[in-house]
């Protein structure tokens, strides 16, 4: 062999060496990015079910305090006022004057009243109630309560109890809470005369949609989230629901939120139709 085709062979190895370097090292480079992006995609994995785990057992601890001072409402503050209603009747009334009779009955009805209300709102700072009356009638109890003040028109529509899914109980609290904070927010911030609550199911597209809308000032142009809004994100979050907030037909805000009911299919959770 001569001395130039020595030269092209050791010319011919040497660069399919190089290339095979090449080669190993962009190999190399792609497991690494590969093994990276595997790792960044577990962490994000791991933290966002720790945020999960930590909202969860926030909300849960928010419940077990509601779920105790329902209890002392109920139990301590209802015998008062019924001990306070039966003292009132106790009184020997034909020995006051008719002003003092309409005054002592007028009062025992009051204290009545109130021991109504206070078991009604007792029921419904209880997540435990709250699954017990289900979806629609917690909700129904809720604006009831709140026209007593007479400071809003409530309207409130939902679809037929025998068409409505059939979702977890944690699910029922976690809906209710989302419409009490938006109910709540009407209140504070919207100066609206009309509050409408609605409740739907579309079997269609296996979806209830729950929408709380006013008529009042509506969103500013610039609005800052504050707690009620992050918690009605966070409880949205823990369903895979859908929260979207904007304008309503009524002129003010609306609150929407969208659950994919087959969530709740899951076997190991306990279903209820609310």
């Amino acid at each position: 062999m001569s001395d130039a085709s020595q030269v092209v062979v050791l010319f011919v190895y040497g660069s399919l060496f190089v290339v095979l370097i090449i080669i190993v090292i962009i190999l190399l480079v792609f497991l690494t990015r590969h093994k990276t992006r595997n790792y960044e995609l577990r962490l994000q994995e791991v933290q966002q079910q720790f945020e999960q785990e930590t909202m969860k057992t926030k909300l849960e601890l928010q419940e077990e305090v509601l779920t105790k001072v329902s209890g002392e409402i109920h139990d301590h503050i209802g015998q008062v006022l019924a001990g306070v209603a039966l003292a009132l009747q106790s009184l020997e009334t034909e020995k006051l004057t008719e002003r003092g009779r309409r005054i002592v009955d007028g009062s025992v009805q009051r204290v009545i009243t109130a021991t109504e209300e206070l078991r009604n709102l007792s029921h419904l700072m209880s997540g435990t109630k709250v699954e017990g009356l289900g979806l629609i009638e917690a909700l129904r109890r809720e604006l009831e309560f709140l026209s007593l003040t007479k400071k809003l028109h409530v309207k409130y529509h939902h679809c037929d109890r025998q068409a409505f899914p059939a979702i977890s109980r944690p699910a029922i609290i976690l809906l209710f809470r989302i419409a009490q904070e938006a109910i709540k927010n009407v209140i504070n911030h919207a100066s609206a005369g009309l509050l409408e609550v609605t409740i739907d199911y579309l079997q269609n597209m296996n979806t209830l949609v729950m929408m709380v809308s006013d008529d009042g000032k509506g969103l500013p142009q610039a609005y800052r989230e504050g707690m009620g809004l992050s918690g009605m994100k966070q409880r949205a979050s823990l369903l895979n629901a859908q929260l979207e907030i904007g304008n309503s037909s009524l002129g003010g805000t609306l609150v929407t939120i969208k659950l994919k009911t087959e969530y709740n299919a899951d076997k190991n959770n306990h279903r209820h139709r609310g």
